[in-house]
Order: structure tokens, then sequence, then C-alpha cells
């Protein structure tokens, strides 16, 4: 009976909590299959942006000004990572200064982790690889993307709220949207003095590197993570444009994932990256090797993709499933142990670049110590 009851219930928190995370579920499925058969499965890669973008926001309420803002934003820094992408200087010059300001203006104590979806939008999009692609091609991707991310959150707040009070909130909505819009403007404004005044006021109160490595104050701290960050970015994706080759985008791919402001979290990522990479290419030839057609690789990588989104975030099981489901992917086109190959090579180089740049830091302040 105790064995009964032990089982019962934790099959009544696993449906509860499939249950919960059933719109994340259901978003995926809908931009992975429309996203494949309206534009080409090389912009899969944009389908973790807005998934990530939904499962953070979906339990939110926001405003229509607030979802405008966020969806304006996003467009801009797609067109920003789609110039990054088209040399290589203007790679380094974006990458160091695009991933510092996004960094720097959306990091805080508070929310730390607010950054994430605008810095992964800038990161990946830049890892289309879609022979002639043009921004038109890519801005419809992206509009496409937004649009499907503010009709999923409306008709999850329906679904959550009911019809009559999503009505009521739009009439009010509708109300107060042009008072909103001039308010927010001025927010804006105000933002950008704040932002010129602290970046003064963090660069010249800073009067030695040791300062800069070892201050508490907080405009210190993010200054130095938003430098930590961009540092990190732009040098994976030198390695990118320098090495070039097949799937070479893993490289700035797994570099941006292992990246977190908190240093025990990233040591974390680091462990639970690498072991869950190993795990998942093992598995996957198992996996690989029953799939033929193109379409069986689609279909296997969007039920493994449940998983992805579905389980708890930087643990070994959750990157093993995320390793299987990018190598489902890349197999349509590769051998399969050609791409676990290249897929552990470019993830042990993606861990390389990250203890790089934290261990140069970590030496700089034992040199200022002594």
């Amino acid at each position: 009976m105790i064995v009964i009851y032990f089982f019962s219930t934790k099959s009544q928190q696993f449906f509860a909590y499939v249950w919960s995370i059933f719109p994340v579920i259901a978003f995926f499925l809908v931009s992975f299959y429309t996203l494949d058969f309206l534009f080409s499965p090389s912009y899969l890669i944009m389908v973790p942006v807005f998934t990530i973008m939904f499962k953070i926001n979906y339990k939110k309420d926001y405003s229509f000004v607030a979802l405008l803002k966020m969806s304006i934003r996003q467009f801009v820094i797609s067109f920003l990572a789609f110039i990054a992408s088209s040399s290589f200087s203007w790679s380094i010059i974006l990458n160091s200064s695009v991933t510092f300001l996004i960094v720097y203006l959306f990091y805080s104590s508070a929310t730390p982790m607010r950054y994430h979806s605008y810095l992964m939008m800038f990161t990946f999009c830049q890892l289309i690889q879609v022979k002639g692609n043009t921004f038109l091609m890519q801005s419809q991707v992206v509009a496409f993307l937004i649009g499907l991310f503010l009709l999923a959150l409306t008709l999850n707040a329906w679904w959550q709220t009911g019809l009559s009070q999503l009505t009521s909130l739009k009439s009010r909505g509708h109300v107060r949207f042009f008072k909103s819009i001039q308010l927010n403007m001025k927010q804006q404004k105000l933002a950008v003095i704040n932002f010129w005044h602290d970046l003064q006021q963090t660069f010249f109160g800073i009067t030695s590197f040791k300062q800069f490595l070892e201050s508490p104050d907080e405009k210190v701290q993010r200054f130095r993570l938003a430098i930590r960050m961009s540092f990190t970015i732009t040098l994976s994706f030198i390695l990118m444009w320098s090495v070039g080759g097949i799937k070479i985008i893993w490289i700035p791919m797994n570099v941006f994932l292992l990246l977190h402001p908190v240093k025990a979290e990233m040591n974390t990522r680091i462990k639970t990256r690498f072991w869950g990479t190993l795990l998942g290419c093992f598995l996957s030839l198992f996996v690989v090797n029953w799939l033929q057609l193109p379409l069986t690789h689609l279909v296997v990588s969007s039920l493994i993709g449940i998983f992805v989104y579905a389980l708890k975030p930087g643990t070994v099981l959750q990157v093993t499933m995320a390793t299987i489901f990018g190598l489902c992917l890349a197999t349509i086109s590769l051998r399969g142990m050609y791409a676990a190959e290249l897929r552990v090579s470019f993830v042990l180089l993606a861990i390389f670049v990250v203890c790089l740049i934290d261990l140069g830091l970590f030496v700089y302040q034992r040199i200022l110590r002594f």
C-alpha cells in the first residue's frame, strides 16, 4: 500500500507539473513546425530563443506597452546581430559593444537574468546559416516569431483569466494606451541620461584595476560582469570566424549557455554541460541510426525538445536531452559519429574559452594582492 501511495503521489505531481508547463510545450511545438514549414529548417535555431522568452514571461502580467517595448528591442537586436554576422570586423566591434550594453543595461541584483533573452537573441541570430540569407528574410522570421510570441501570451492570458477579464483588461488598456506611450517615452529618455551618468561615474570612479576587480559596489560589479561577458562572447566569435568548418556555430552557442553572473552557478554549468554532452552524444548514436528520412529527424527532435523545456535547466539530464535534440537535427546532413565528435570537441573548446577569461581575471587578482 505504501508503494502504491508513493507512485500515485509522484504520478499526480508529475502530471500536475506537465499541465503547468503545457503552454510552453505547445508554444515550442507550434513554433518548431510552423517555422520549418513556412521558412527553412536552418532557422530552427531561433525556436529556443522565443521558447525561452515565452517560458520566462508567460506567467507574468505585462501591459501592452511593455510587450511592445520588448518586441521592438528584440527586433533591433536581431538587426544588430545580422550586421555582426556580415563580416569579421563587424563581429568584433558589435559583439564587444552590444554584449556589454545588453548586460550592463538589463542586469541587476534583483533581476540578475533579465539580460538573458536579449543576449540570447543577439548571439543566436548570428548563428543562422542560410545560403543567401538577407535581413529581409531574417526579419520576416523574427517578425513571425514575435507575432507568435504575442499571440501565445494573449491566448495564455485568456486561458488563465477567462475571456471576460481579458476583455476588461484590453478596454482599460485602450484608454490608457496613449498616456502610457507618452509616459514611457519620458522614462526611456530619463533612463538613457541615467545610463550615461552611471557609466561615467563607474568608469571614472575606478582609480585602480584592483578596485575594478574587488569593489563591492553594484555599479562596478555590473560593469565588471558586462566586461567579462563581452570579452568571452567576442572571443568565441573570433574563434568561429578564424577556425571555420562544419557546425562551428556550436562554439559561441555553448559559450553563451555556460555563462552566468554567479561564478558557482557557472562552474556547475561547466560540469553539467561536459557530462551531459558526453552522455547525450553516446545515447544519440543509438537514436540517429534508426532515423532515415529528414522528416523522422524533425519529428524525433521535436519530441525530445519537449523534455528539454520540461526538465529543470542546467541539470545533466536536461543537457543530455538538449544534446540529443541538437544531434538529431545535425545528422540530417552529417554522419552520427562525426556529428557527435564535433559536438564534444566544440563543447570542450567553449569550456576552454570561458575558463580562460575567468582564469585571466583570477590571475590578475592574485598578482594585485601580492
